[in-house]
């Protein structure tokens, strides 16, 4: 079975005041031999970005549907919509909270860690 990391772009780098800083969890997970996606609630990828996408491959990075309305009635629909792309794409249903509701991206990707051997943010931590 191959090993699959699921990260979020806030799970790869960080912006400071020196301009933006790798996390150091996207480059352990491939050293690792994972197979790294990311999902994020962010329609479009910025500036900083092309460095970690050439590591990873556009193809496994899933944004969020910018088409979608983004009112508050919507948030829900529109934040976890990148993150559904990427479920769907490892054939994972989206979980349900136990009011037989979707889960929040911020509730679903915990689960899917849970529930699944998938990597994540906490697995690739520098180890001091």
């Amino acid at each position: 079975m191959k090993k699959i990391a699921v990260l979020s772009t806030s799970d790869i780098q960080r912006i400071t005041d020196r301009g933006p800083e790798s996390t150091g969890r996207l480059e352990r997970a491939i050293e690792q031999g994972f197979t790294v996606f990311v999902g994020s609630d962010r329609t479009k990828t910025g500036e900083y970005d092309q460095w970690w996408i050439d590591l990873v491959g556009s193809d496994r990075v899933f944004l969020a549907d910018g088409s979608l309305d983004r009112t508050i009635k919507n948030h829900h629909e529109f934040c976890n919509s990148g993150w559904q792309a990427l479920f769907a794409a490892q054939r994972v249903d989206w979980p349900l909270d136990s009011a037989g509701r979707p889960m929040f991206h911020t509730e679903a990707v915990p689960w899917l860690y849970r529930t699944y051997d998938v990597g994540g943010p906490r697995d690739f931590d520098k180890e001091d």
